[in-house]
């Protein structure tokens, strides 16, 4: 895979993600003052209502910055709604990897309802899983894994056996 092709990929997963944070945020009434992709000096933007888009000089991750004055407020937090803020991106990411999946499937000629709407499932909670058992064997073991030699690697393996299921 090329860099120029791994570099939108991820950049993909990062907007996914944070857009994910965004709505979820929507969703649970928290004002949010700043929705950013990357880090670092600002190059460029816009006002979203409430809300300072920006898109930032290293394109490497993103954030969702809460108002400070809800952040301050700590009368107003509701830990239902923040724990709907925290999980709004991982659960956009999953989302995100089941419409791929089934895009890929289709694309593939899988056009039944197994291999567009059971096999993505299947498949994502396999590459979940494999990812998880690589953050807890790097946890345990260091000295063994690279984080990201060991989780891209996992990613791979997929990609080159294929999505299809069934």
């Amino acid at each position: 895979m090329s860099i120029i092709g791994a570099a939108l990929i991820v950049g993909s997963a990062i907007i996914i993600h944070e857009l994910g944070h965004l709505i979820a945020a929507r969703m649970a009434g928290i004002p949010i003052a700043v929705f950013s992709l990357g880090f670092g000096p600002r190059v460029a933007g816009f006002m979203w209502g409430e809300t300072e888009v920006i898109i930032s000089l290293f394109p490497v991750g993103g954030y969702v910055e809460p108002d400070g004055a809800y952040l301050w407020n700590y009368d107003d937090w509701r830990p239902r709604d923040h724990i709907i803020f925290a999980l709004g991106g991982p659960l956009a990411n999953f989302t995100g990897a089941l419409l791929i999946i089934g895009l890929v499937n289709y694309l593939s000629g899988q056009t039944s309802a197994y291999g567009l709407l059971v096999a993505p499932v299947i498949i994502a909670m396999n590459i979940s899983g494999g990812l998880l058992a690589s953050i807890s064997h790097l946890i345990a073991q260091p000295q063994e894994v690279s984080s990201v030699v060991g989780l891209t690697s996992i990613g791979a393996e997929f990609l080159e056996s294929g999505f299809i299921m069934g």
